[in-house]
């Protein structure tokens, strides 16, 4: 468990990375519109969609570490260590999905210039092998549902987990009464860890904030 959790806080805290970088190509890409830059303009959005297809995957890795730590919570017959993540966190997530529809907005942008279009033609099956997709027309138009059901299914997890574990914790006292001083010792272990868990949570929720507010608005 505290092995799924340590994984689980690593891969939060790649998420605003990634976004960071989706929106730095973003970023190139509005510049290499006004440029006229046919062949870069569609490079950035193609190297941005890659991104936010990493968003997304590593939000499915964190869910897939959550249900396992709650198969685990179910077995161990001590006080369990926290999981690294709050519920009110993945919420925080949503901003992904704005990244997603302001690639969209730039996109939709393009394709009304005949140029920019025709480029998109040629380029619209290249393979995009990342989150499940197989190309960039099916990223471009699927990636925001994609990132919403991936974090719907996370805070569900997450929900789900909370629960689980409180059901733990009231057995275990219910049995042990006291739970003695060696789990009071590795009760102790567990929650530094989760305070040190916590303040690195607290630091990718603030780089997620920079983002949002630093998000150029849709053209």
């Amino acid at each position: 468990m505290l092995s799924l959790g340590e994984r689980s806080i690593c891969l939060f805290e790649l998420l605003p990375k990634h976004l960071c970088s989706a929106e730095q190509y973003l970023d190139q890409a509005e510049q290499d519109f006004a440029d006229g830059a046919f062949a870069p303009f569609w490079d950035s959005i193609e190297s941005a969609a890659k991104r936010l297809g990493g968003f997304d995957e590593d939000i499915r890795k964190i869910k897939t570490n959550s249900s396992r730590y709650i198969e685990l919570i179910t077995k161990y017959e001590d006080t369990p260590p926290q999981f690294p993540l709050e519920p009110q966190s993945i919420t925080k997530l949503s901003v992904g999905m704005s990244t997603s529809e302001r690639m969209k907005s730039i996109v939709r942008k393009a394709q009304r210039d005949f140029q920019f279009a025709v480029i998109y033609e040629q380029r619209k099956t290249n393979q995009i092998l990342v989150a499940g997709f197989t190309n960039l027309a099916q990223a471009l138009s699927q990636m925001t549902d994609q990132i919403m059901t991936s974090i719907d299914n996370l805070a569900g997890s997450v929900d789900g987990m909370t629960s689980t574990l409180n059901e733990s914790l009231r057995a275990i006292h219910t049995r042990m009464g006291d739970i003695g001083e060696s789990s009071n010792a590795r009760h102790k272990i567990f929650m530094e860890r989760s305070s040190e868990a916590a303040a690195r949570e607290r630091t990718a929720l603030g780089m997620l904030d920079n983002i949002q507010r630093g998000r150029r608005p849709f053209l």
